[in-house]
């Protein structure tokens, strides 16, 4: 991992803590929630991760 990777990483870990924050502390601020996550997303997707991850079938003990 080289130095630019990792500061996008720091960046994402940073902007998910606020996030979190968000969601406890400000449920009504839905514009600030929405902006952060967009955000979010996008730093994924600079890292090469997608947006929406495939779904993966569980395995559910059916007895």
């Amino acid at each position: 991992m080289n130095k630019e990777e990792k500061d996008k990483w720091l960046h994402i870990k940073d902007l998910e803590a606020e996030l979190d924050y968000y969601h406890l502390y400000e449920p009504k601020d839905r514009a600030s929630i929405h902006r952060l996550q967009d955000k979010i997303d996008d730093l994924y997707e600079e890292m090469g991760f997608p947006k929406k991850l495939p779904d993966v079938p569980t395995f559910k003990n059916d007895n």
